[in-house]
């Protein structure tokens, strides 16, 4: 499952709903299923084309959040980094 639009303001949803949403599927035993993006596609959302808020804004606002929020660092890493890694592994066709 992946949770997109973080730093969308105009969907209007509070961050903070996304996170405590997150926590209780982590509670509930799905850390392994989650990803967190950003759905960042247009030149508006990058900083080199004079928008915002750029792609640093997962590793540099949300993930620093969610540690100060008492996260521990094996499920940051896990949703940031092992999650999408397994999700986009590529293993060859056997012929």
């Amino acid at each position: 499952m992946c949770f997109d639009k973080f730093a969308r303001v105009k969907y209007r949803i509070p961050e903070e709903w996304r996170i405590k949403f997150l926590e209780d599927l982590i509670k509930e035993g799905f850390e392994s299923q989650l990803m967190i993006s950003m759905d960042a596609g247009r030149r508006s959302y990058y900083k080199s084309y004079g928008g915002g808020p750029g792609l640093e804004y997962l590793p540099k606002v949300i993930v620093p959040r969610l540690l100060e929020m008492g996260w521990d660092e094996k499920s940051v890493k896990r949703i940031f980094f092992e999650n999408p890694r397994e999700f986009l592994k590529f293993s060859p066709r056997k012929r």
